[in-house]
């Protein structure tokens, strides 16, 4: 991603995301003189169908990346899903482990209840 999330934000009420500062809208202008400078050139040489062929290249690359900033600002994080259940992590409360658990989970000993990992929450049983 050549764009920087925190140079855009997202528009309310819309899929799409608005330049802050002048980081943003030179990145914009740039990707505009990089799509139409070229294809004035090669619809000046009467070739059109690779000016558009150019454009399709460029916009696709630019809807993508834009896409992708969109996704950062929001935090979009992406939720496995299992047939039609969809997965969620969602935090567990430590407690103490017992003396007799005899299960050790990264150098600490875990009393067999649940795991809290980045996508799944596990338990552990005996």
């Amino acid at each position: 991603m050549f764009a920087k999330p925190h140079w855009f934000r997202v528009r309310s009420f819309e899929r799409s995301v608005k330049p802050v500062c002048w980081q943003g809208w030179l990145y914009l202008s740039g990707a505009f003189a990089i799509a139409m400078l070229p294809t004035l050139l090669l619809l000046g040489r009467h070739q059109g169908l690779e000016a558009l062929v150019w454009l399709a290249v460029v916009g696709s690359f630019l809807f993508y990346e834009l896409w992708q900033v969109r996704r950062n600002l929001l935090g979009y994080t992406r939720t496995p899903t299992t047939g039609s259940e969809t997965v969620v992590a969602t935090p567990v409360q430590e407690r103490e482990p017992a003396a007799d658990d005899g299960i050790y989970f990264l150098d600490r000993q875990n009393t067999g209840g649940p795991v809290n990992t980045a996508r799944f929450q596990l338990s552990l049983k005996q």
